[in-house]
């Protein structure tokens, strides 16, 4: 779970992989090709929202100081 995997995926994958005291080893051929699939579903996620940040930022800059004042003041609250 720490890697982002959702628990069907890791139900999946928890039989192909052997624990070699620091690290997990794949052992079934199919395996990697499904942890590559995932690790480009989660890299697009981060692309997706890498975006959605910047619009956001976009958007928050060009806020008025009085309007950006008021707001600061509001988190505070």
């Amino acid at each position: 779970m720490a890697a982002g995997l959702n628990t069907a995926t890791i139900a999946t994958i928890l039989p192909c992989l052997r624990d070699d005291g620091d690290r997990l080893i794949p052992t079934c051929s199919d395996l990697l090709a499904d942890l590559h699939r995932e690790r480009d579903r989660i890299t697009q996620s981060i692309i997706d929202l890498q975006t959605s940040l910047g619009a956001l930022d976009v958007v928050i800059a060009a806020a008025p100081p009085d309007v950006t004042r008021r707001a600061v003041a509001a988190l505070g609250a």
